[in-house]
């Protein structure tokens, strides 16, 4: 485990100091402090104000599935709040968004494992989806038939994923290759995807396009901050890419990765100065200011489990 966690650190490293060393002669960096510089205030405010939003849609969205999914009904708010703010200053930490984690630690008691685990996987199925169609509609709208493709093809793919993990041959074919105390938990599992009905599924999907709708605007606004001329349609169109080649366990938090991937992408729409300013504003509200919004909520979850052992 450690031995991993070295690994991601070694590799985040890497990718940043690979970054550096492409760019040092390509980046007038006095430009990108003199873009940072230039906030004001009341924008940082507002960006913080998207980002603390977007969170609480997230809790609203996990709340309406496990509640639609398991027995238990008028499930206290506070009772998913709680671990989806941790997780994200997990996450910061842990590659692969493997943070989520602590939601099916926190909830064992009141939820099965294997339904909390059902529902923290819908929610990764689904904020895929949701990115991947909207980056596939601003492409084809904008003719950017690489990305379409791209995009297209990863579609197919994750409905083939969403039809294997609906299967029961799929669950019947792994079952005997599990050890007998997991095996309870893999019938939770396997009992909260055949329950997934199409009208609930629609809602919960609303609910979560609404909240990339607003990351994504959150996105296009920090370009406009910038003084760059990007469509609005190029920020729904790309972005998604990045975020979802950070998604994937190459490095922590996504940093290297998604950075490179938005340099690449961005390159022929604008600056380089602007690409990098406009990189670090997304790693500071999308992903480390929900890590420290996250602290009290983990703080309090780790102490509050300490005093029920003691």
């Amino acid at each position: 485990m450690h031995s991993k966690w070295w690994l991601k650190l070694f590799v985040t490293i890497l990718f940043i100091s690979l970054l550096f060393f492409l760019l040092k002669d390509k980046v007038e960096w006095n430009r990108v402090n003199e873009l940072l510089f230039n906030i004001t205030v009341p924008v940082l405010s507002y960006l913080l104000i998207l980002t603390v939003i977007q969170n609480f849609i997230k809790v609203v969205n996990l709340k309406f599935i496990l509640e639609n999914y398991c027995t238990t009904s008028n499930l206290h708010i506070m009772h998913v709040l709680i671990p989806v703010f941790a997780a994200n200053t997990l996450n910061l930490f842990i590659p692969g968004r493997g943070g989520e984690i602590i939601k099916i630690y926190y909830l064992k008691d009141k939820i099965p494992i294997g339904t909390t685990l059902g529902a923290v996987l819908l929610e990764r199925w689904v904020d895929v989806f949701c990115l991947t169609f909207l980056s596939l509609i601003a492409c084809l709208y904008l003719y950017i038939w690489n990305l379409s493709f791209f995009m297209g093809l990863f579609l197919i793919f994750w409905f083939i994923i969403l039809a294997v993990s609906v299967n029961k041959i799929f669950y019947t074919f792994f079952q005997r290759f599990l050890p007998e105390i997991a095996l309870e938990h893999f019938r939770e599992l396997r009992l909260f995807f055949s329950g997934i009905s199409f009208n609930r599924s629609c809602i919960f999907i609303i609910i979560a396009f609404s909240q990339w709708l607003i990351a994504l605007y959150q996105c296009y606004f920090i370009f406009v901050v910038l003084d760059s001329k990007i469509n609005v349609l190029y920020a729904f169109a790309i972005v998604p890419a990045g975020i979802l080649v950070s998604m994937l366990p190459f490095s922590i938090g996504g940093v290297g990765t998604r950075e490179a991937a938005f340099i690449l992408l961005f390159k022929e729409l604008t600056t380089t100065e602007i690409i990098i300013a406009f990189s670090l504003l997304f790693f500071v509200f999308r992903v480390f200011s929900r890590g420290i919004l996250g602290i009290p909520f983990l703080a309090y979850l780790s102490f509050s489990r300490r005093n029920e052992y003691e």
